[in-house]
C-alpha cells in the first residue's frame, strides 16, 4: 500500500479524533486523514499548532513527520525511536558488523548508484557510457573515490561546468534539495521499520547526523529525484512552487524494479531496508537496490 503524504502550507491546529488526523483552519475542519493511511506528514507553516496525542499517535503508526524552514525546506525528521519487534538485538548486531560485510555492502550501494546516474545521463539524451564503465570498475577499496569522481561528471554533463551543487541553493538546487529531503524521510521511515537505527551509518559517520544510514542507502535513488527535477526545470517551472513540490514526491510512487518485480518505489524501499538488514546480518551476501525506470511515459503507481 503507497501511504499518503500530506503537506500542511497554512496556519492550521491538527489534532486526533476518531484516529483520524484532523485538520482545522480559522476554526473550520479542513480535512480529515485516517492515520493508518499517513506515510509523511510535512508541517511547512511556521504557524501550525499540532497536539501531542495527535503526534502520538503519528509515531506509533510509523508516520514520519517533517518540519519545514522558513524557505519551506524539510529541516527535521521524528520518527519512533523503537522499530521492528527485535530492535534491541537488532541495534546489537548492527553495531557488530562485520567490516568487511559493510565495505561490500557499501562497495555495492556506490555501484547501484553510478549505474543509476549512468541511465539518468542515458535517458536525458547526455553522455552516460564513461559512467557505465566507472561502475564496473568500482572495488571495495576505491569506492569513495570513485563515487566523487562519477559525482563530478555526471553533474558537469547534466548540467555544464558550471553547476555547483548548493545544499542552500535556489533555483534547481531548491527542487533536488526539496526531494533529497522527502526522499531521506522515507528511507529513514523504512530503516526504523526493520529495527536498525539511521544514525549508524556504514560510509557516513558524521557525528552530528542523526541520519546516516539513511543517507548512505539513499545514494542510489537520488537520480530518481534528479530526474523530476530536470523535467521541472525543463518546462520552465524554476521555482519550489506546490505544483513543483507535488511533482517531486511523485518520486515515491514512480516505478522501480526489485526483485523481479515493478513496485512504486515507496514499497520497494521497505524491502530495500530489509535486504540492508539481511547483509548486516549475514544472512544473505548481497543486497538488493530498486531500479529506478527512466521512462518519459512512465507514470506514478498507486
Amino acid at each position: 500500500m503507497i501511504k499518503r503524504i500530506v503537506e500542511i502550507t497554512r496556519g492550521s491546529w491538527i489534532s486526533l479524533k476518531d484516529r483520524q488526523l484532523v485538520v482545522e483552519q480559522e476554526s473550520k475542519v479542513v480535512a480529515k486523514v485516517p492515520i493508518e493511511d499517513l506515510g509523511i506528514l510535512l508541517l511547512a507553516h511556521p504557524a501550525n499548532v499540532i497536539t501531542q496525542q495527535a503526534l502520538m499517535a503519528c509515531q506509533q503508526a510509523d508516520v514520519a513527520v517533517l518540519l519545514c524552514d522558513e524557505k519551506y525546506l524539510p529541516l527535521s525528521l521524528v520518527l519512533p525511536l523503537a522499530g521492528g519487534t527485535l530492535h534491541t538485538a537488532t541495534l546489537l548486531m548492527q553495531i557488530k558488523a562485520n567490516p568487511q560485510t559493510t565495505r561490500a555492502l557499501w562497495r555495492d550501494i556506490v555501484v547501484a548508484k553510478i549505474s543509476a546516474q549512468s541511465r539518468h545521463l542515458a535517458a536525458q539524451g547526455k553522455k552516460a557510457k564513461h559512467l557505465e564503465a566507472m561502475a564496473f570498475r568500482v572495488r571495495e577499496e576505491d569506492a569513495g573515490d570513485r563515487e566523487a569522481q562519477a559525482a563530478a561528471y555526471y553533474w558537469r554533463e547534466l548540467l555544464g561546468p558550471e553547476f555547483r551543487r548548493d545544499t542552500n541553493g535556489d533555483d534547481i538546487n531548491a527542487l533536488f534539495n526539496y526531494g533529497y529531503a522527502i526522499l531521506r524521510a522515507c528511507v529513514a521511515r523504512a530503516i526504523v521499520g526493520t529495527g536498525l537505527h539511521p544514525a549508524l551509518g556504514i560510509f557516513h559517520h558524521n557525528r552530528s547526523d542523526n541520519f546516516a544510514l539513511a543517507n548512505d542507502l539513499m545514494e542510489p535513488l537520488r537520480p530518481s529525484v534528479d530526474w523530476l527535477a530536470m523535467k521541472e526545470w525543463n518546462k520552465g517551472n524554476h521555482e519550489l512552487a506546490p505544483a513543483s513540490k507535488r511533482v517531486m514526491l511523485e518520486a515515491l510512487s514512480g516505478e522501480v524494479s526489485f526483485g523481479g518485480q515493478t513496485l512504486p518505489l515507496w514499497v520497494a524501499m521497505q524491502r530495500y531496508a530489509h535486504s540492508v538488514k539481511l547483509v548486516l546480518s549475514g544472512d544473505v551476501k548481497a543486497v538488493e537496490v530498486p531500479v529506478w525506470h527512466f521512462s518519459a511515459d512512465t507514470e506514478p503507481c498507486g
